[in-house]
């Protein structure tokens, strides 16, 4: 019987035998059967063998719950700092970031416990403090600044809660100076004393502190000229701060020009130690010619000094 062309004929069902795998076809050609799977297959001339049918494979590996496909064989465009190209290549490079710069659960071990950084990419953890301290950094390093003594070795711009005198200090690269800021008032009665004749004085004490000095940062001194020449060299006030009782002179304000009938303030720094033996200020106000009626009051503002 000669060969019966498929392509020209209808066939309903085409019966295929289970058989086993026939050897590799003539070249040109390829061969159609079924294996005792129940699967359809066909092997080129090259001899590879291939299925037609793969619903039961992939109903398979669908219901793969533990290696159904590989993430090595799934793709995955690069983004951000991941530069993987598959996405198990890309969780393992994100893992190892997290490890290198990320921040450990087991730093987080107590309560009240912080986690800062130490450095570049590098965390560490940070105790708590004892109560009442303030978190600076220090030296470099995030820290719990909180004692009754200052730690050794401070760099500029350090802070520290003394807790035992309840006040916060910074360094200025000299000394620990209170981050609060007092104000000294040189007065008299009823905070504005005349002065018409050769001159006066006024005075105030050095108020009681927990350190060992105050600083005397500056002053600020309101006026007010009335009538008289008009200011200049010639025509003017002349006030002298001075401590007491060394008589160390701290500041000296020239009224000696502007307008008068005005009220005005002349400022300036001191940046001084008072010294732990004076107890008082002293303003001394001089006339010279005939500069009109001074009425003033005068005040310096002040850091506490502790070691």
């Amino acid at each position: 019987m000669g060969t019966i062309p498929a392509s020209e004929n209808v066939f309903p069902i085409v019966r295929l035998a289970e058989v086993a795998a026939p050897s590799t076809p003539p070249s040109g050609e390829a061969h159609l059967y079924a294996k005792s799977s129940g699967l359809l297959f066909w092997k080129d001339d090259a001899g590879t063998e291939y299925p037609l049918s793969q619903a039961a494979d992939l109903a398979a590996h669908l219901a793969d719950t533990s290696d159904a496909h590989d993430a090595s064989a799934i793709s995955f465009s690069p983004t951000g700092t991941i530069a993987a190209t598959d996405v198990q290549a890309a969780i393992a490079e994100a893992a190892s970031e997290a490890a290198a710069g990320g921040i450990a659960v087991s730093l987080a071990d107590n309560a009240g416990d912080m986690v800062v950084a130490s450095a570049n990419d590098t965390w560490a953890k940070l105790a708590k403090g004892a109560a009442g301290g303030m978190l600076s950094q220090y030296n470099g390093a995030v820290a719990w600044n909180s004692g009754t003594g200052f730690p050794a070795s401070p760099a500029t711009g350090n802070r520290y809660w003394r807790s035992d005198l309840g006040m916060e200090f910074y360094y200025d690269g000299t000394r620990w100076l209170s981050t609060q800021l007092g104000q000294i008032f040189i007065t008299t009665g009823d905070g504005i004393l005349p002065f018409s004749a050769t001159g006066g004085g006024q005075r105030a004490g050095v108020p009681s502190h927990p350190g060992t000095d105050i600083w005397l940062v500056s002053y600020s001194t309101w006026f007010f000229v009335s009538g008289g020449t008009a200011l200049s060299g010639s025509h003017k006030w002349v006030g002298i701060v001075t401590s007491q009782p060394a008589a160390t002179t701290l500041v000296t304000v020239n009224i000696d020009s502007g307008a008068s009938s005005t009220y005005r303030v002349a400022t300036g720094s001191i940046g001084a130690l008072l010294g732990s033996t004076n107890f008082t200020f002293s303003l001394g106000w001089t006339k010279t010619g005939t500069p009109g009626t001074l009425f003033t009051t005068t005040n310096i503002a002040f850091r506490y000094v502790t070691t």
